[in-house]
Parts: C-alpha cells; structure tokens; sequence
C-alpha cells in the first residue's frame, strides 16, 4: 500500500474538481489503518461529511474507531459511535457491538476508571442480544417453534 502516493492522486482529483466517492474515502481509511496514519484518517473523515457531501457507512466507522482505539483516542470514539449509531447509515447491531469490545479494550489500555470499560462492554452486550434477536423478530410464529425443538 502507497498511502503516500494514494493522497497524491487525491489531491489530484480534487484539484480537477473530481470529489471522490465513498469507496474511494473508505480505501483510503483502510490504508491510514494499515499505516496507522491517525491524523490523516481524522482529516478524511473531517473532508468525507463537510467537503466531499458523503455520509459515512459501516466500513468508515470500523476503519476509523479501529485507528482511534490503537491510538486510545476513547473520548472522540465514543463521540463518533454515538454519531454512527443515530446516523443514516448506521452500522449493524453486531458490528456496533464489535466496536464497542475495541473501546472497552482501549478504556483499559488508556488506564481510565474500569466503569469506562464496563459501560462500553454492557452496551457490546446489548447489541448482541439485538443482533441475536433480530430474526426472531421478523417471524415471530418461527420463534415459537424454535423454542419448543430446544
């Protein structure tokens, strides 16, 4: 990966007037994960919403608070799964969940209170009951019927 070469042609387009899409932003977040550029991928999600017109999807928030949480950026992450949670493109109960496990790992890492960590994996938790629910949900007769072959 050319992470270097990548923000070159970013630039690039940008000078030609060609605003890139969500894939390209999304790739370009993978590759600041990979190479742990915190602060280039902090300015691309700054450029994603207020310059680019983009909404962010479940790939831009794995990205970003995987990047935020190595670097115990808990404060900002909390902010943005809030965000991501109410957003329009909100990430899948159990991948919320996922990210929640990295924030309560980055709490204990950064050495804040243990109740940090805690509220972080009792919201993991419920997702996952959400996440676990969800079909049952959509057929409830199934659910009856699921529960008698236990």
């Amino acid at each position: 990966w050319q992470l270097k070469e990548a923000r070159l042609i970013l630039e690039q387009m940008l000078a030609v007037g060609c605003k890139p899409n969500l894939r390209t932003a999304n790739t370009l977040l993978r590759g600041c994960k990979r190479c742990g550029e915190v602060d280039t991928a902090s300015s691309v999600y700054k450029q994603l919403r207020k310059s680019w017109g983009l909404e962010p999807d479940a790939a831009t928030y794995e990205y970003l608070v995987a990047l935020w949480c190595q670097d115990l950026r808990t404060v900002a992450v909390r902010r943005l799964l809030r965000q991501a949670a109410a957003g329009p493109n909100a990430p899948e109960p159990r991948v919320l969940a996922h990210l929640w496990e990295l924030v309560a790992e980055a709490s204990l890492l950064r050495g804040e209170p243990i109740s940090r960590a805690r509220g972080a994996m009792r919201r993991a938790k419920r997702l996952h009951a959400a996440s676990a629910g969800s079909p049952a949900v959509e057929e409830p007769s199934s659910k009856a019927s699921d529960s008698s072959a236990l």
